[in-house]
């Protein structure tokens, strides 16, 4: 038996100042979509109890965002990309997270990502 593909996902969000940015999401990278409080909180942030296989290139890369070194990703990680600031312009926290394959949530909605 085969399992249809979701082969394009597309997200418009809008900033507090009422601009929008479309988003463009590659399905071959990312595997959870998360949009609201709930979501991340109860369902993103809870996997992170017991997972612990990272890439250092992926933590390094997070532990730059963050502003400190990082060893693995936990739910209180979760919870400080969800509630900081994402948007440089208006100050918003993100919109949403996203879970790559390789495990790591990342803010996929930052204007500084190329269109």
């Amino acid at each position: 038996m085969t399992r249809a593909k979701l082969v394009k996902l597309t997200a418009t969000v809008e900033y507090s100042d009422g601009s929008q940015k479309i988003v463009e999401f590659d399905t071959e990278k990312g595997e959870g979509l998360f949009w609201s409080d709930r979501a991340v909180l109860e369902v993103l942030a809870p996997f992170y109890e017991s997972y612990s296989t990272f890439q250092s290139q992926d933590l390094d890369e997070l532990s730059e965002y963050l502003g400190r070194d990082i060893d693995r990703v936990t739910p209180e990680i979760v919870n400080e990309l969800w509630t900081r600031v994402g948007d440089k312009v208006t100050g918003d926290q993100p919109a949403m997270l996203l879970k790559t394959k390789q495990c790591i949530p990342t803010n996929s909605c930052k204007r500084c990502l190329p269109d």
